[in-house]
């Protein structure tokens, strides 16, 4: 289960440093996001990705812009929670 302010990698109680930012509905109501030591794992480019993401909707807001960061932020979370069931199985 996620609690609010924490990592959204099972097992992990660290507090976050990225969250999706779309997907706060109110300060109270986080729905995840990754610490620091998860989201090393992901691929800087893949990290890279989610940064420009995150820009260009900051930018210019739109619904398009707010699908990409979605997309770009499933594919790090998934990343992240796979990478650290690896070195948890290893």
């Amino acid at each position: 289960m996620i609690t609010p302010c924490s990592c959204s990698v099972p097992g992990c109680d660290r507090t976050i440093t990225i969250m999706p930012f779309l997907t706060i509905r109110s300060r109270h109501d986080l729905l995840g996001g990754l610490c620091r030591d998860h989201l090393r794992l992901v691929d800087p480019d893949r990290r890279r990705v989610l940064r420009d993401a995150r820009l260009e909707f900051r930018l210019s807001p739109s619904l398009a812009g707010a699908v990409l960061f979605q997309r770009a932020w499933r594919i790090v979370e998934a990343q992240a929670i796979e990478r650290a069931g690896s070195r948890r199985a290893a």
